[in-house]
């Protein structure tokens, strides 16, 4: 047990530097192998259509939208944007927690869910209105779905984790979003 423990402390370590160090590479790495890992799974064992391949296709193109797409633009968010606007709108910690999770909400969530929903079927399609239609069809559902989830997720990223593993909190509970992601997208 306590060699387990002392590898998986070292590995951390590494992870703590590698965040710090090389913050977008860490997290564009991390975010696509967890959307990549959420679209196996949800093809695996969500969906389990018997005589379906693994569509590995898809799964690429979850890891694109997960790493160098949507990780960049969560780092922006959550490590530099929100923590040095914040401040400057009020000193008060509860009213600046709030204003996260709402802008969090309102501000980062829905042009993200657009994206991704517009880019995975553009780049499965090769088809601009058949994106703009799937973003038609699904944006809806999915923002009212992300708002029974992310809220009180949020508010505890934004009051308990440290800046620099705000991505990090937000890709572990993303997995599970992911694979509703995937979902949502895909059937």
């Amino acid at each position: 047990m306590s060699k387990a423990v002392n590898i998986f402390s070292t590995a951390f370590r590494k992870y703590d530097r590698a965040l710090i160090t090389s913050p977008y590479k860490t997290k564009i790495l991390t975010n696509g192998l967890i959307f990549a890992t959420a679209d196996l799974i949800c093809q695996n064992y969500i969906e389990k259509h018997p005589n379906k391949k693994l569509d590995l296709r898809r799964t690429l193109i979850m890891a694109i939208i997960g790493g160098p797409f949507a990780a960049p633009y969560a780092h922006l968010w959550y490590c530099k944007w929100i923590p040095s606007i914040m401040p400057k709108i009020t000193a008060n910690p509860k009213l600046q927690t709030a204003l996260s999770v709402l802008g969090d909400q309102l501000l980062f969530t829905p042009p993200l869910m657009t994206s991704f929903l517009f880019l995975n079927d553009f780049l499965l399609n090769w088809n601009v209105k058949k994106a703009m239609n799937n973003v038609r069809e699904k944006l809806w559902r999915g923002l009212k779905t992300n708002w029974t989830v992310w809220p009180p997720v949020q508010l505890i990223n934004f009051t308990l984790i440290p800046v620099h593993f705000r991505v990090l909190f937000v890709n572990i509970v993303g997995l599970f979003w992911s694979i509703y992601l995937s979902y949502l997208q895909n059937n």
